[in-house]
């Protein structure tokens, strides 16, 4: 099992915010939808660029807003599958 703070997402995969993110949580909600993750994601290539690829952008559904989350404040609640 990968380390927790290096979690693989993709488009439309459901995340939760930590627990030390008590403001985000009351203004944005606690459950987001992932919108856009950068190709070489630090999640997944486990290679930290500062500023580059250690931030997704999520969707509230809660605001009807965009916004980002950097890697290791969410956990994933569920991944999202294609049907065909």
């Amino acid at each position: 099992m990968p380390h927790e703070r290096y979690q693989d997402v993709d488009i439309g995969d459901l995340i939760i915010l930590s627990k030390d993110k008590y403001a985000a949580k009351r203004y944005f909600g606690e459950i987001q939808v992932v919108t856009w993750v950068p190709s070489n994601w630090a999640g997944r290539t486990r290679i930290v660029y500062f500023d580059q690829n250690d931030w997704i952008e999520v969707h509230s559904i809660k605001r009807n807003q965009k916004w980002h989350v950097r890697l290791g404040e969410f956990e994933v609640l569920k991944k999202y599958k294609k049907t065909s």
